[in-house]
């Protein structure tokens, strides 16, 4: 993130994650993203997010790629099993097992 101010708006948040200022809110009333009151008591919120914070929470939600492997392919029907062994060898692979 940009270097810039301690202490984001909700407005602020929604620019740099490209979500409504009510979407911000949210996460904020929900306590997923840490947030400081520095409003009038609760009629009157004013909502602060610290960058430093705003940064934990993204690298928390990132998302790591898994390499997925195809199962071996495995069948209790004798003649299809025949049948995948024929075109493993027919493709040039050996079955398993």
């Amino acid at each position: 993130m940009e270097n810039g101010k301690q202490y984001l708006t909700l407005d602020e948040v929604g620019e740099i994650l490209n979500l409504k200022y009510e979407s911000v809110r949210r996460l904020v009333l929900s306590g997923q993203l840490p947030a400081y009151n520095v409003g009038e008591g609760k009629q009157r919120a004013r909502w602060r997010i610290a960058r430093a914070d705003l940064e934990r929470w993204l690298e928390g939600r990132r998302h790591e790629p898994v390499r997925v492997t195809r199962p071996a392919r495995r069948t209790k029907d004798p003649e299809a099993g025949q049948a995948l062994a024929l075109i493993d060898e027919l493709m040039g692979r050996r079955r398993a097992g």
